[in-house]
């Protein structure tokens, strides 16, 4: 199921079949030709090292044959946005 869609990517909430936990997965529109490539992205080095309880944490990084990039991270039901918006309803 789509939980949102931005300039960079369309993310999903899903379930890891292994642990049943929910996740949500950043699939980027963007295709990749390699994995030096992709980890090369600004967002992917900055969340690798951010560890703060105000970031979501980036679980995995998947990088598919056909160039495919899904940033997998823990799941939020919310975002900021709605926050804000809840605040001044």
């Amino acid at each position: 199921m789509s939980c949102g869609d931005g300039t960079y990517g369309t993310v999903y909430e899903a379930t890891n079949n292994l642990t049943k936990e929910k996740v949500a997965i950043k699939k980027m529109k963007r295709k990749f030709s390699s994995w030096d490539e992709a980890m090369a992205l600004r967002e992917i080095k900055a969340l690798r090292k951010l560890n703060n309880k105000n970031i979501i944490k980036l679980k995995e990084v998947l990088r598919q044959p056909n160039g495919e990039l899904n940033l997998v991270f823990d799941y939020v039901k919310c975002t900021i946005l709605d926050l804000i918006k809840d605040r001044y309803r």
